[in-house]
């Protein structure tokens, strides 16, 4: 996973704790009698992510969407993204319900499967579906990626946020021989905090470029190992401080099988 500004940040936070004017801990040194005192009972900090997992929660969508219920397609849906897609349950069963429904319900049962399921931050998540789907013939392989939000102990996916992604590389439903480039384009209303675009669920090793805008990013990540011949998923994710998303797509190579 790429990280856009984040580490600029980590090295600030560094620095603040590390600076100068006081006395540095444990540096003094004094000639006072020891003391015996008891060990504090050592604790353990709790998990800052919840007991079901973020792919779990994406199945129950899919499944959701599969059965056309916009009612339980909603209880899934973060809070700003039920303001956004609504706002009211009503408005979203006579306008954005129907369209997941629709766009996400594609997915033929026992022949689809979670294949990226993974914690960002402790506030934001990245999930992905793929698999074989009724769209056209011969049920075609496809994929659906959702940034999640944690809300109240549990993850809620984020969707029609003010974080747009662009698939650059490969093109959506393109054909890759040889070495290729995956490329990703973010544009957002504030800083991008994080980013990172995953091949099959693996994370790509890559960069972010910009021209001085941190909320206009183009996220670059190089496939140096070979790869199977035939479909591929990429998903691209990023987010700011208050904001995340995800998408997803398919593209086919063609070139040399690993071993070859």
């Amino acid at each position: 996973m790429l990280r856009a500004t984040s580490l600029v940040l980590l090295v600030l936070v560094a620095a603040a704790c590390s600076g100068g004017g006081g006395e540095s801990v444990g540096s003094a040194t004094t000639s006072a009698a020891p003391t015996t005192t008891e060990a504090a009972p050592t604790t353990t900090e709790p998990d800052p992510f919840p007991t079901v997992q973020p792919g779990q929660v994406l199945t129950r969508f899919v499944r959701a969407a599969r059965a056309d219920n916009t009612r339980a397609i909603w209880q899934l849906l973060s809070v700003p993204s039920r303001r956004r897609l609504g706002p009211t349950f009503e408005g979203f069963e006579a306008r954005s319900g129907p369209r997941l429904a629709r766009e996400v319900g594609v997915f033929v049962p026992g022949s689809s499967r979670v294949f990226l399921d993974e914690p960002i931050t402790s506030l934001f998540a990245v999930a992905a579906y793929g698999g074989r789907t009724t769209i056209g013939e011969g049920r075609p392989f496809g994929s659906y990626a959702a940034a999640l939000r944690l809300e109240d102990g549990g993850w809620r996916l984020e969707l029609g946020g003010p974080v747009q992604l662009q698939p650059l590389g490969p093109d959506p439903g393109s054909v890759a021989r040889g070495t290729f480039q995956l490329a990703a384009g973010v544009e957002a209303n504030a800083a991008v905090a994080e980013a990172g675009i995953w091949l099959d669920g693996q994370t790509v090793p890559g960069r972010t470029a910009g021209a001085g805008d941190a909320r206009r990013v183009t996220l670059f990540g190089d496939s140096s190992g070979r790869i199977p011949r035939g479909p591929h998923a990429v998903v691209s994710f990023a987010s700011t401080f208050a904001d995340a998303s995800a998408l997803a797509w398919m593209f086919t190579y063609r070139g040399k099988s690993p071993g070859r």
